[in-house]
């Protein structure tokens, strides 16, 4: 037997049997049942309401569009996350929780976002030959960063204020999808935002507070939805496979954190495996550098490489949950994470790490440079636009996410807080486009042990570099940072 032919999980949407049988009602109920018990095997507490919304699009798919809306909305009212906590830290600063209605507050912001985006996207379509809105996405982060300054420091009504603060965190889960939208904008295709809403948080990413759009937008969604009953049982049996390729990868991130760490992993009520090699986390390893006491320098690697392993596969089961709902809904989405480790290129990993977040930063970041600028000058057009995608793009969307740092500090001690990670983006946008350069000219054959192995060691080295630079915590300097760098070499 070829080891091309051993496979975890059976490839059943190739079996022409079992594809034939998914569309047929009896089928239907199968795979809409074995998909129900994957969901529970991984502790989704809200697979009864999803699989209500999948059965309804699986058995009525001539209604499908009209069932995403609804089910959109159903999402909306009942699981879609918002980053109220920031809200309330604004409620408390500014003394009105005793005045405060949540619910009224939560309903009225979301209605006024909703409206906003709606006027928004009608306005970009209607006078979309004017200078305001010949570049739609420039007027709506500049709109954006407008409010947050008269969030900031505009002499406004306390209870204003914090509402205004709402309207900000709302909008800044929605900004993306409303992105996609004006991009949509001179389609043909163009449904209206009534329904490209139902592209906004769709029910299928669960309770993720990413603001990235998974299955992009709605003009993707037209693209790839099922449009014969064959192709709806293909989909179908996709997200079913990837579901369950999500609970392998969860046992296996158990092992890795049990083995490597001796931590529980998501399965630690379910078992735990006494062996452990004791290796530092990578977060402690950093502390204890740069507090002065760095670990030893293999310590440090193996700490490093260890994180890069638990991020590709967190990243790899959260997407792959999320890529199966919208499978199931009947729109074969690719996933979000394939294979990055066995990457030959940064450009390759970047393409496989988070698909849909690197799709975001080529449509509004890297496109719009590439096809504007140095158009006489490849090589800087190149640059210059992978260095708009993967520095500015990238620090921009974080910046964004992380409002509650331009609540505390303002719009400029808030970006000086940003300073390792616009490092960061820095050196992974010149990474990348060195890496494109080198694809583009080095077409000749290689030795294989470089193409095979030195290339994909070169790759995770890189990324575990960068990954020293890619911390949420704020709080951290470039000097730290690199102490943590020279600790890797056995220097401090």
């Amino acid at each position: 037997m070829k080891w091309t032919a051993l496979r975890i999980i059976p490839p059943l949407d190739r079996y022409p049997a079992v594809v034939r049988f998914a569309q047929t009602p009896l089928g239907k109920v199968a795979v809409l049942a074995v998909y129900a018990a994957g969901l529970l095997g991984l502790e989704r507490f809200f697979w009864i309401d999803m699989m209500v919304i999948l059965a309804a699009m699986t058995f009525f798919p001539q209604w499908r569009r009209g069932l995403l809306l609804l089910g959109t909305t159903y999402w909306l009212l009942k699981y879609t996350l918002f980053d109220w906590h920031k809200l309330a830290k604004v409620i408390h600063d500014l003394g009105l929780e005793s005045i405060t209605d949540w619910v009224a507050l939560k309903s009225s912001v979301i209605a006024a976002v909703i409206l906003y985006c709606a006027c928004f996207y009608a306005a970009a379509v209607r006078w979309q030959d004017t200078w305001l809105f010949r570049r739609p996405l420039v007027t709506m982060f500049s709109v954006y960063f407008v409010l947050v300054f008269c969030a900031l420091h505009a002499p406004l009504d306390p209870a204003v204020r914090a509402y205004l603060w709402g309207f900000i965190i709302v909008f800044g889960r929605y900004i993306w999808f409303l992105a996609y939208s004006l991009t949509d904008r001179r389609s043909a295709h163009d449904d209206g935002l009534p329904w490209q809403f139902r592209s906004y948080l769709p029910f299928w990413i669960g309770v993720t507070t990413s603001p990235a759009p998974i299955a992009k937008g709605a003009a993707y969604l037209r693209r790839i939805e099922a449009k014969t009953p064959e192709e709806l049982a293909i989909s179908q049996l996709k997200g079913v496979k990837l579901l369950y390729w999500a609970g392998v990868l969860v046992v296996f991130e158990t092992i890795v954190n049990n083995v490597l760490h001796g931590a529980p992993g998501y399965l630690e009520e379910y078992f735990h495996i006494p062996y452990s090699l004791g290796l530092p986390i990578f977060r402690d390893a950093m502390n204890a550098a740069i507090a002065g006491h760095p670990l030893s320098w293999y310590s440090n690697w193996l700490s490093l490489f260890a994180q890069l392993l638990k991020n590709v596969l967190y990243i790899a089961i959260w997407g792959h949950v999320i890529v199966s709902g919208a499978r199931m809904a009947g729109f074969n989405a690719l996933r979000g994470t394939y294979k990055p480790l066995a990457a030959k290129t940064l450009t390759e990993f970047w393409n496989r790490y988070f698909y849909y977040f690197k799709e975001l930063l080529v449509e509004f970041f890297f496109y719009p440079v590439y096809l504007r600028y140095f158009k006489k000058h490849p090589r800087i057009r190149l640059f210059a636009a992978t260095l708009a995608a993967a520095g500015f793009g990238n620090v921009l969307f974080h910046y964004i996410r992380d409002i509650e740092y331009i609540i505390d500090m303002g719009l400029w001690q808030a970006l000086l807080a940003f300073h390792v990670y616009i490092f960061y983006g820095m050196v992974l946008g010149t990474g990348i486009a060195i890496s494109q350069w080198r694809q583009r000219q080095n077409q000749r054959r290689r030795h294989w042990f470089r193409e095979e192995v030195m290339s994909r060691v070169g790759v995770v080295i890189f990324f575990c570099f960068v990954l020293i630079f890619d911390d949420p915590d704020r709080t951290l300097t470039l000097k730290d940072n690199f102490v943590f760098v020279l600790s890797l070499f056995g220097i401090g």
